[in-house]
């Protein structure tokens, strides 16, 4: 993902970070790697394409809303949970909110 083009087609990304610009870029860049480690299945460019304001959330809050997704579906293996989040990527900070039901 080119954070510097997201931002450009975001704006709102800055917005929820307000303050010095290179602190910014610096927390959407430990949001997404934060991502990737989390979810190492998923296509994760994909997710944040779809859905950039995944990437305004902290690392813990991410770690947090992750494992509150896998604790819905005990059992489910990386892959199936990837899926969730790749299908319904909002599902990422509101794992309650189930497809369909906004």
């Amino acid at each position: 993902v080119n954070l510097l083009r997201l931002v450009e087609r975001c704006p709102q990304l800055l917005l929820s970070n307000v303050g010095d610009t290179q602190v910014t870029f610096a927390a959407l860049s430990a949001a997404l790697a934060a991502l990737r480690a989390l979810l190492p299945r998923a296509d994760v460019d994909s997710i944040v394409e779809r859905f950039p304001q995944v990437l305004t959330k902290t690392p813990g809050e991410l770690q947090a809303s992750v494992a509150e997704l896998r604790g819905m579906y005990p059992g489910m293996d990386e892959a199936g949970i990837s899926n969730i989040a790749m299908s319904d990527p909002e599902r990422i900070i509101r794992p309650h909110i189930r497809m369909g039901l906004r």
